[in-house]
Formats: C-alpha cells, structure tokens, sequence
C-alpha cells in the first residue's frame, strides 16, 4: 500500500500536470541553457489543473503566441525575450536562468517570465525541438512549446539599446527589436544601392519580406526624432 502511494506521488509530480514524463536537460552552466533557447519557440498546449487533463491550445483560445529567446551581450544569467501574439509583440525583458529548488527538486529555471501562473518556471526537454515550461506549483500548468527557428550564431546576440533584427538570414517574416519598443512609427528597407523596397507605418513586432528578393538589405526605424538602422539577409 505505501509503494503505491509512493508510485502515485511520483507520477504526480514529475507528470507536470498532464501525466507525461518529462526530462531535466544536462547542462553545465548558464550559457549553455541560453545557447539551447535562442531562438523562435511557438507555444503549442498548455495542460494541467486539478486533474492533469485541463488542456487548452492555439486553437481553443483563438491566437496564436510564443517567445524569441537570444543572448543578451555581456550579461550573464539571463537571456533576452519578446512574447507575441499573433506575430505582434505585446512584451519584451529578460528572464533570470537559474539552477535552484523548485517543487521538481534542484533543476534548471527560468524566472520572471510573463504569461505564466508562477515567476519560476522550470524548464524540460521533450526533445531538441520541443520544451516544456512547468509553473512552480501544485495543480499548476505544463506549458509546451516547439521550436521554428534557431538562432545559433553570434550575429544573433542583442546588445541592450540596439536595433536587432532576426531571425537573420531570413525568408519569409522577420522580428524587429529595439530597447522597450513594441509599436514603430515608421519603418523602411533599403537595397545595397540606397533605393527604398519597402516602407511600412505603425508596425508592430514584424515585417513580411517574403515578396523581397534575395539579398543584403538596411533596415531603418524612425521613432519620433531618433533613427535606427542595421542591415539583414533575405534567403
């Protein structure tokens, strides 16, 4: 009878709150964690609640939503994020990556995270591709996510107060950071040449590039009476 308790505790609790089994990822240090997250992650279920089968999806709240993770420069221990909503961004920061308790035991975290029940989140690997997010509580949520795209190079690291664009090299839709900003006035690319391609008003989070041919091109954003510019790829 007590191993049966035992059994169910356990089953409990490393479920995550949707009876799947989950695993902790194996690494060293902080920089290795940020270097696995960086990236376009889209969220696809989250499940839990007092039963383990509360579940809802993209699809059974009606928008779509994830995170972008990328280093941050020169910081350590966190990692740069932007969550959007149906390819606007509603929210940028960073988020603390710890090694500490949580009700999982001594695990990887991600803390202060928005959109979330708990500010400690702690971090699974479904597989290279897809990870899971569980709240730091009972009868919480597991929340899953998979990834679109990588960022694997240093080109993608975001100095704070800097125009960012990613991913880059890019195909059909890039992402637009610059500091706190979520709206942009004004927003023009540039050919090599100098000739305007593309000039867009009022954007918020994203651009489709996807009818511009492949190439170098500059990015430039007025935001009242600064200017910011940096160039991206076109695949």
């Amino acid at each position: 009878m007590k191993k049966s308790v035992i059994v169910l505790f356990l089953a409990i609790v490393f479920s995550v709150g949707n009876c799947q089994l989950f695993s902790q990822p194996q690494f060293n240090k902080s920089d290795s964690v940020i270097r696995f997250l960086s990236g376009e992650w889209n969220w696809i279920s989250s499940c839990g609640g007092f039963s383990g089968y509360d579940c809802e999806n993209p699809g059974t709240i009606g928008y779509m939503q994830g995170y972008i993770f990328a280093e941050i420069t020169n910081v350590n221990d966190s990692i740069s994020y932007i969550l959007f909503k149906n390819k606007m961004i509603v929210q940028e920061g960073r988020a603390k990556i710890s090694y500490s308790h949580s009700i999982y035991g001594t695990t990887w975290n991600l803390e202060i995270l928005p959109g979330f029940s708990t500010d400690q989140l702690t971090l699974f690997t479904d597989s290279t591709d897809t990870i899971t997010l569980a709240d730091n509580c009972y009868d919480c949520y597991s929340h899953r996510f998979v990834r679109k795209n990588v960022l694997n190079s240093t080109d993608y690291v975001l100095p704070d107060n800097t125009l960012s664009v990613f991913p880059n090299p890019a195909k059909g839709e890039i992402y637009i950071h610059l500091d706190n900003h979520s709206l942009f006035e004004t927003v023009i690319i540039y050919d090599i040449t100098g000739t305007i391609i593309k000039k867009y008003r009022d954007i918020k989070g994203s651009i489709d590039i996807s009818e511009i041919s492949t190439g170098i091109y500059f990015i430039e954003l007025m935001q009242g009476k600064e200017i910011h510019r940096t160039k991206f790829l076109k695949e």
